[in-house]
């Protein structure tokens, strides 16, 4: 799991000084940012910047809630034919959808500059400025080169930050699973001699209560080394063939147990049957760690769907999200209608002991488990959310032959 172009605090920063500075190089109005969705269905709306003028700010206003699938207005149909276009006057153009806003706006011609890494194109940039004019081929050269510098800028920056992660990740794991071993052969030990004890005092002994109290700690704690070792990948593993879907209906009535009166589980499974190399034990306990989280995000109530498909990673998938591996999948995504979550919280949901509860609230254990268990069975983690916008995971497993 790699932070995309949308939500890299750094790109973010990349692009919004590159359409300042060609904003006030070429006395362009407004330059605005486009991002694609994670599926890849339209592009939304990332930054802006304007001259003073405060009717730019209204068109900005209102161009944040906006998005484009593929084709559609300025930035769809530059994602799309991955070419510049300009548009010499906006009014006249069918093809652009905010013309009435641009009128209002005092904006006449306009030019989106796709932004490419490779063949890949990861947002598009569009400008505005208030007189009608022709194209000039020799400055949408020069903005198109500023382009793909930056594309290439953000290629690095993707590719620094996944490594970075990664090596993080590792170093946790080989952490966790060191300090477990040593915590189970210590807990081993007061275990024993609790047990020692315990079986030598009387059933009224006062002291009987304490022992008992001290075992209780010590098995909780045994559970907790088993959460670090689910993490690292070292735990049992008992892989089967399994359907998917079986799966997520078996498990509904278990996690339903979990919610209050105003959550809403609906699942959507997919027409075929998807069939996984799985440990059925461990994929029950994703989809119950994922249902615990979702519940603490929706302390007012809310909504959790469940869905279930089959999917192909290719290469562009793989640049486009920063994980993966060629081949088909099995794809599990579970969203809740959440608080959600800041970049910063975002980026480190992965980690064991994180988490934003409260002291004694919860160990932080529980995407972590999800993230090791899926790694154990060959599969990928992915994780969007913002913010007041709920929280999806994505989980990839290989496809399997029939059950």
């Amino acid at each position: 799991m790699t932070p995309s172009p949308a939500t890299n605090t750094e790109v973010q920063a990349a692009f919004s000084s590159t359409v300042r500075s060609i904003c006030k190089a070429t006395g362009w109005s407004l330059g605005e940012a486009w991002f694609p969705l994670p599926d890849l269905s339209a592009l939304e709306h990332g930054m802006a910047w304007h001259d003073d003028s405060p009717d730019l700010s209204t068109f900005t206003l209102k161009s944040r809630g906006m998005s484009f699938p593929p084709g559609a207005g300025l930035p769809g149909r530059v994602w799309v034919s991955k070419q510049p276009v300009w548009v010499r006057d906006l009014a006249e153009d069918p093809g652009f959808l905010r013309a009435p806003l641009a009128r209002e706006s005092g904006l006449r011609s306009g030019v989106g500059i796709p932004i490419q890494t490779g063949e890949d194109v990861i947002a598009v940039i569009t400008f505005f400025f208030r007189e009608a004019a022709d194209e000039e081929k020799r400055l949408v050269d020069l903005v198109s080169l500023a382009g793909r510098l930056l594309g290439s800028l953000i290629q690095a920056k993707m590719d620094e930050s996944r490594a970075r992660y990664e090596h993080r990740m590792d170093a946790s794991c080989q952490l966790c699973g060191g300090v477990a071993h040593h915590f189970n052969n210590i807990l081993t030990i007061v275990i024993g001699y609790g047990n020692l004890i315990q079986r030598n005092l009387r059933e009224d002994d006062p002291v009987r209560k304490d022992v008992d109290q001290i075992l209780a700690a010590s098995w909780r704690a045994v559970a907790l080394i088993k959460d670090l070792l689910a993490y690292c990948r070292k735990q049992s593993f008992d892989p089967k063939p399994i359907s998917l879907n079986q799966v997520v209906n078996r498990a509904k009535e278990s996690v339903e147990r979990l919610f209050r009166a105003q959550i809403e589980l609906e699942t959507r499974l997919a027409d075929e049957d998807l069939v996984v190399h799985a440990d059925l034990s461990h994929m029950r306990r994703v989809l119950v760690d994922l249902t615990t989280n979702a519940v603490d995000a929706m302390p007012f109530g809310g909504k959790i769907v469940i869905t279930t498909s089959s999917v192909r990673i290719d290469n562009r998938f793989i640049k486009e999200h920063g994980y993966g591996r060629c081949g088909e999948y099995a794809l599990v995504t579970f969203s809740d209608s959440g608080i959600g979550m800041d970049e910063d919280v975002r980026k480190r949901a992965f980690e064991p002991f994180f988490s934003t509860k409260a002291l004694g609230k919860g160990t932080g254990m529980g995407l972590s488990i999800v993230y090791g268990i899926v790694k154990q069975h060959d599969g990928f983690v992915g994780l969007s959310s913002r913010l007041g916008e709920g929280t999806t995971v994505s989980i990839y497993l290989p496809l399997a032959g029939p059950a």
